[in-house]
């Protein structure tokens, strides 16, 4: 009897999960869908392959996408200025030129992310996953940014601007991650 109330609530929560797709605010605070994000992402991919002459730039600066999927997703040149990006998933995304200047990217994973050129000025990073082997921050701007705890284990660092970022507790495997 108990395994059968327990299959029923944990059919009950998948169903509710399906009815309740992922949303989030944008920077006015209207509720938008996967599929807006989608769309913006598609347009803003379209506008940096042609040098600003087709598509539109995205700009998600103060925007609510915590917990958001955007594993192997291209969002280079994006503006996400002050955005709330916790508990994100940027595994193997491309971040390319993205300004994160004091984004709010607390338990986000960026295994394997490329960050090359990436202004994360000012970013909260507590706790974040930069490791992983391939993560290529060259020449990012991490001034200031807080990667308290964050493991750094296998980044590439090299060139990074680390001026008063804040390591305290930070993992960094020797001979592993590249600063």
């Amino acid at each position: 009897m108990t395994r059968w109330i327990l299959l029923i609530c944990l059919a009950c929560s998948v169903a509710v999960a399906e009815d309740n797709p992922w949303k989030w605010k944008d920077a006015n605070g209207v509720v938008r869908t996967e599929t807006d994000l989608d769309q913006m992402l598609s347009a803003n991919k379209q506008w940096m392959a042609s040098g600003g002459h087709q598509g539109k730039q995205a700009t998600l600066a103060h925007a609510d996408l915590h917990g958001a999927e955007l594993s192997n997703t291209d969002l280079s040149g994006l503006d996400l200025t002050g955005a709330n990006l916790d508990s994100a998933d940027f595994t193997q995304a491309k971040l390319d030129n993205a300004n994160l200047t004091s984004a709010v990217l607390e338990d986000a994973d960026f295994t394997q992310a490329s960050m090359v050129g990436a202004n994360l000025n000012g970013a909260h990073l507590k706790d974040a996953y930069l490791g992983g082997g391939n993560l290529h921050t060259a020449g990012a701007n991490l001034r200031g940014a807080r990667l308290t705890t964050a493991d750094l284990t296998g980044a590439d660092l090299t060139n990074a601007d680390l001026t008063k970022a804040d390591l305290r507790d930070a993992r960094l495997e020797i001979g592993r991650a590249h600063v």
